[in-house]
């Protein structure tokens, strides 16, 4: 006959997909055995995340998680307003996008690495700058982001994204580790570095997660903007925003986004050919920090969803989730 004790068990359920974090757990009265909070901190340090659904006091055992299956979902399109085409605009001889992926190739534990785009036909360029096909290539919906990243997930058997946009081709892959190990170490559903030079940057996310956003606004929607649908609702999604080794961190700007980014760019690319340097952040940075002629050719340049005022308010309000209220039918449309 089992008797009964004192175990760590599911303060109020969690869905397979997600990770654990303290504040799910509770100490409860049960006749079976789990894992203690040491052992669940140990798997998912390995990049285990949950296998099954867990109801309301049940205990966790090793058999409810599996190696997550991580992808780097890079997001490009053709369309771009303020520099034409920049998705395949060369810097120093290789496109963008081909130099965003190839920092993205360099990202360890990690499954695959997917360019998505949209189903325009405009967009359909995209396919020949994967590399000779190192990099999956997915259209889907031209103005729901989120959806293109669940198809990816449903074909690649993905557990979490780290999502990338095309326009920085020097995502850093150092910054993503130190996202990744946050993420699974503190059992979030997403997280976002707090400082970071701009276009280095990356955030993670779990697919369980992103089926909850799906959930409560429905489909179709503009949703470009993914991270704020959950960094906005920490009611509903565990965030965490993560301060990131200071060696990695800078005041630069290392975006595409003007004229005078891509001028940058290929200044810079010039420098780390020249001295036959490989293309790292501590590389990058070296120069930088010893050339600040070549730093104000694009430092004068904001980030447009931070400096419009009109623009912030706006994706607030549109990002907030109101778990009350019915599913938008009215559909999200954004600059």
């Amino acid at each position: 006959m089992k008797t009964s004790h004192q175990e760590l068990v599911v303060k109020s359920g969690l869905k397979a997909g997600q990770l654990v974090a303290s504040s799910d757990l509770t100490c409860g009265q049960t006749d079976k055995s789990g894992l203690g909070s040491h052992d669940i901190e140990d798997l998912q340090k390995n990049f285990f995340i949950l296998n099954q659904s867990k109801e309301k006091n049940d205990v966790l055992t090793k058999e409810d998680f599996k190696k997550a299956r991580i992808g780097v979902v890079v997001v490009a399109r053709m369309k771009s307003s303020r520099l034409k085409k920049k998705a395949i605009l060369p810097i120093r001889g290789v496109s963008s996008v081909e130099r965003c992926l190839q920092s993205c190739l360099r990202i360890t534990n990690v499954d695959e690495v997917i360019l998505t785009t949209s189903t325009l036909e405009e967009d359909a360029v995209l396919k020949d700058h994967t590399l000779g096909g190192r990099v999956k290539f997915l259209q889907g919906d031209p103005h729901d982001v989120i959806s293109r990243f669940l198809d990816a997930a449903k074909l690649y058997h993905l557990d979490v994204i780290v999502r990338v946009t095309a326009d920085c081709p020097l995502v850093s892959p150092e910054i993503v580790q130190a996202l990744l190990k946050a993420h699974f170490a503190n059992g979030a559903d997403y997280t976002e570095p707090r400082e970071f030079a701009v276009g280095t940057n990356s955030d993670v996310f779990n697919v369980e997660g992103l089926k909850r956003v799906i959930d409560y606004i429905g489909e179709g929607h503009e949703t470009s903007y993914t991270g704020m649908f959950m960094s906005n609702n920490p009611h509903i999604f565990k965030t965490q925003v993560v301060d990131l080794p200071p060696d990695v961190v800078r005041n630069y700007r290392l975006t595409l986004d003007y004229q005078e980014d891509l001028d940058m760019f290929n200044a810079l690319y010039k420098k780390l050919d020249e001295q036959n340097l490989e293309i790292n952040l501590a590389n990058v940075f070296s120069i930088l920090d010893n050339d600040p002629a070549l730093v104000t050719l694009n430092a004068h340049k904001t980030l447009v969803y931070k400096a419009d005022p009109e623009l912030v308010k706006r994706l607030k309000e549109v990002t907030t989730i109101d778990i009350n209220q019915p599913k938008r039918t009215e559909k999200i449309v954004l600059p």
